[in-house]
């Protein structure tokens, strides 16, 4: 399985959502390396606007863990892409800790202080600019650490 850095993601992600098509950075992903996996729409809460489609790519980011990248669009332009990092059991939570801060002092170069949400269990930081939209949460689902960083084009949202 590929290695990409949690840099690498964040550059990736933050870079393309603007400038690529969908398919070109689905096939960027495919051209890296990462396992292309079935997309599933988990939006049965509704909460993201109505999309066309989506892809999803597997891939192994720091310190061993896999992780998930999401690809979703509207009228060929990219809505939303995002990872979503679950860290097994058998992984020290301090990984998962250590990651969400690297991701957050990326995210506070990029756009500046975030916006904090509180929910019971999750922690949420929520950023923006004139162009994009960006959350990252962390939180515990059954017993493992699971941080979910996802970038969407303004236009929206």
């Amino acid at each position: 399985m590929i290695y990409l850095s949690l840099e690498e993601i964040v550059k990736l992600l933050y870079t393309d959502i603007l400038i690529s098509k969908p398919e070109t950075l689905a096939e960027k992903c495919r051209n890296l390396g990462m396992k292309e996996d079935k997309f599933v729409d988990l939006n049965i809460l509704g909460t993201l606007p109505e999309f066309d489609n989506g892809f999803a790519f597997i891939y192994e980011t720091d310190n061993k863990v896999n992780a998930r990248l999401e690809i979703i669009d509207k009228d060929g332009i990219i809505m939303q892409a995002g990872i979503q990092i679950i860290y097994p059991i058998s992984v020290f939570s301090s990984k998962s800790t250590k990651h969400f801060k690297y991701l957050t002092n990326k995210l506070n170069e990029i756009y500046g202080a975030a916006m904090p949400m509180d929910m019971p269990g999750t922690k949420i930081l929520n950023y923006g600019n004139e162009n994009s939209v960006c959350y990252i949460s962390i939180s515990t689902v059954n017993k493992k650490k699971c941080i979910t960083l996802k970038f969407g084009n303004r236009a929206f949202w």
